[in-house]
């Protein structure tokens, strides 16, 4: 069964007494990948936390950041021209550029240790191979040849070999290549072992595998003796480790508090700290290799689009002229739809300056005084927090942005019928003039108030409010069964694009396949017939339905770290809707154990 375990936890249970830790350079930053909203950027931190950058800061999926070991640059996969390339940009965010450009699909960056060359995975040849990529002229080489699925490329630090995983029936083999040889070493090949990350010191090799009890776990692999050792929590998923650049720290991803975010532990086990602390998950962490002069005006701050994250410099708080602010949300909702609200201003400053509009009705609009930063807050009834849930900060300062986009976006999800009627809603614009002692004082710059009738399934679908059309539609090719109430399962009947595809389950933010499962980007996002997606609660006996059992099945398992619709409280599985192609597929838990069809 082949499936990418989500990430988590480290509570290190053994102390690894042959490691020596060194002093850690503070002044490195780690970059990250978030989710804010519909789409994933490169973030850089520092190790206090105190000040995130947006680096990328598109519409498109930007994931797998790189450190080159100037600490100057970075690379990173992109599907911003169509399909999947490899970028380089300065650690800055600025300056961008194609360093592959195939039509292919170039995935998961590793710079080599001269910061010359980028190894990466393709599928340009057929199958999915190793190449290292020239960064200068983009001239690739072919390293693998046998075309089977893997991915996450990991060089040493001497630039002589490269670790990777790969798939081999069930399994996720842990491999290493000779780069000027080709000859490939078979380090493990039983179980789930992914994301190999070399020690500085080139000894050891950190990976993440699955536990007994079937969650993610990080383990070490000792090159000398073949031995492994666990560093694992068994009451959370681990995943994705990344050594500092001394050895003495990994950085990973968890999610012991709830969601996805960034973790730093020592390598010793004895000291674990939270580095982010995000309602949406944040992943992936890029350890800088050394400190490097950056230049970071330019850059977005913050969690989402341009929000500022920590303290600014009170000297950058200007005024810069006229603007409108305009308040955009849906005048009516469905009881099982996410909602969004937007706050957008538009600056009337530099000419040209993007002005999008929202395919939403326009509640209010009122001209204001346009400042560097400013600050939202989204507040409802005193029944509010009864009747929603708020899947985005409720009150944020966003650093204004003359040709860019500047808004603040919130999403809500009915808790169900105690919010059908109509819903009144305040949004609070203000100015923060942050003073020398760090006081922060507002002045209100505008007061918005709309409101939102939520009604029992009578409401036209919308791109911001997700509802379900009528189902006489021709049939797709998939099929959903709730197998029992801990169990559930999606069938593919015939080849279909998935690259839209989302879950929803009550009072939980999309399931997204594609950003879970890396053999789905491996093939261009086609889900083929015969694959299933599964899900079985982690102590629930094992219940798959005919077509997920035959040797040509291609099996996908939703962990329990994945899911938001198992609810033990409320009965187990609850149901879900399926939103594919601008279209929402519905199917009831009360049917088990007959299907829906699509």
């Amino acid at each position: 069964m082949q499936r990418r375990v989500l990430v988590s936890v480290l509570a290190f249970l053994l102390v690894l007494s042959h490691t020596v830790v060194l002093g850690q350079d503070s002044s490195t930053m780690i970059a990250f990948v978030g989710k804010r909203a519909d789409n994933e950027d490169i973030f850089l931190t520092t190790q206090d936390n105190s000040i995130t950058y947006n680096l990328t800061n598109a519409r498109s999926r930007d994931w797998h950041p790189s450190w080159a070991s100037d600490g100057a640059r970075i690379a990173f996969s992109t599907d911003r021209d169509g399909n999947n390339e490899i970028y380089v940009m300065d650690a800055n965010g600025e300056n961008p550029r194609n360093v592959t450009t195939n039509p292919a699909s170039d995935t998961s960056p590793d710079w080599s240790p001269e910061s010359d060359e980028i190894a990466f995975v393709s599928d340009r040849d057929g199958g999915f191979d190793l190449y290292i990529a020239d960064v200068a002229t983009g001239t690739a080489r072919r390293l693998t040849t046998d075309g089977q699925p893997k991915s996450d490329p990991d060089w040493s630090a001497d630039g002589s070999a490269i670790a990777y995983w790969e798939l081999a029936g069930q399994a996720a083999q842990l491999k290493v290549i000779d780069v000027a040889s080709g000859t490939i070493t078979l380090l493990l090949s039983e179980g789930q072992n992914q994301w190999p990350a070399w020690s500085p010191d080139r000894s050891r090799i950190a990976y993440f595998s699955t536990s007994a009890n079937n969650l993610a776990a990080i383990r070490l692999y000792e090159l000398a003796s073949g031995n492994v050792e666990d560093l694992v929590s068994y009451s959370f998923n681990s995943a994705r480790p990344e050594w500092s650049p001394d050895g003495s720290q990994l950085a990973f991803m968890s999610d012991r508090d709830g969601n996805f975010n960034i973790y730093i532990a020592s390598a010793d086990g004895l000291t674990l700290s939270r580095l982010t602390s995000n309602p949406e998950d944040d992943t992936s962490p890029a350890w800088q290799p050394r400190p490097a002069q950056l230049d970071f005006s330019n850059t977005a701050l913050g969690q989402g689009v341009n929000v500022v994250q920590g303290t600014p410099d009170p000297a950058l708080q200007a005024a810069l002229g006229p603007g409108d602010a305009t308040v955009y949300a849906p005048e009516q909702a469905n009881v099982d739809d996410f909602i969004t609200v937007r706050l957008q201003l538009d600056p009337q400053i530099a000419e040209g300056a993007p002005q999008p509009t929202p395919e939403l009705p326009v509640h209010e609009v009122q001209s204001v005084e346009v400042y560097r930063f400013m600050g939202a807050r989204l507040r409802g009834g005193s029944d509010f927090a009864d009747k929603f849930d708020l899947f985005s900060p409720a009150d944020y300062v966003i650093q204004v942005q003359e040709d860019g986009d500047n808004f603040w976006e919130w999403e809500l999800f009915p808790r169900g019928t105690e919010a059908i009627g109509t819903n009144p809603f305040v949004i609070e614009l203000y100015r923060p003039t942050f003073e020398e002692n760090g006081a922060v004082i507002e002045s209100r710059l505008g007061m918005f108030t709309f409101k939102i009738d939520v009604v029992d399934g009578s409401a036209a679908p919308s791109e911001y409010a997700i509802s379900t059309p009528p189902d006489e539609r021709p049939k797709i090719g998939f099929t959903v069964q709730y197998t029992s109430q801990e169990a559930l399962s999606i069938v593919f009947t015939q080849s279909i694009d998935v690259s839209t595809m989302s879950i929803h389950g009550p009072n939980h933010p999309p399931f997204i396949p594609v950003q879970t499962f890396d053999a789905l980007q491996n093939v261009q996002n086609l889900a083929q017939a015969g694959t299933c997606l599964t899900y079985i609660a982690d102590d629930a006996a094992p219940v798959l339905i005919s077509e997920c059992q035959t040797q040509q099945t291609l099996l996908y398992e939703l962990n329990l770290g994945d899911i938001f619709w198992f609810l033990r409280t409320r009965g187990g599985i609850q149901p879900v809707q399926i939103y594919l192609n601008g279209e929402t597929y519905s199917c009831s838990q009360a049917i088990a154990p007959e299907r829906c069809e699509f």
